[in-house]
């Protein structure tokens, strides 16, 4: 997988809404947009461009690189991967 990322610039709010995701919002798409203040819609344009920004095919693949690289604190999986 770390040989697959493309380009790990992501924007700081593509950092927020992946750290939102996989730990406060427990992967849960309408939650997460819930606490972002966004719409679902906005959620999965953030999702998608993140993915393609990596160059992974899943949001799980992106929450987990990013905490493996640092972009992202992994506080909900710490110590569990």
């Amino acid at each position: 997988m770390p040989g697959r990322v493309k380009n790990k610039n992501l924007s700081e709010r593509e950092i927020q809404v992946l750290s939102t995701f996989g730990n406060e919002g427990d992967f849960d798409h309408k939650l997460s947009a819930e606490l972002l203040h966004i719409s679902n819609a906005t959620l999965k344009t953030h999702r998608q461009n993140i993915m393609d920004k990596l160059g992974l095919d899943n949001i799980f693949e992106a929450f987990f690189l990013a905490a493996h690289k640092g972009l992202i604190q992994n506080r909900r999986w710490e110590g569990r991967i």
